[in-house]
């Protein structure tokens, strides 16, 4: 089964939502590596600043 995020995943994680980040931890311990699109990233990365969002390990 493959995951995707889009961009409401990656704003809730940039929000420290801890559900978000549950879930995420558990897919990573199952070995579920998530994936995600370069334009949902560009769509929301806004700063340098954002250490939650690059935090969240996926592949693109």
């Amino acid at each position: 089964m493959s995951i995707v995020y889009d961009a409401g995943v990656l704003v809730a994680a940039e929000r420290d939502d801890r559900s978000v980040w549950a879930d995420h931890r558990i897919r990573l311990e199952v070995g579920a590596a998530p994936t995600t699109t370069a334009p949902v990233v560009a769509r929301v990365s806004r700063s340098a600043r954002q250490v939650q969002l690059r935090r969240v390990p996926t592949r693109l």
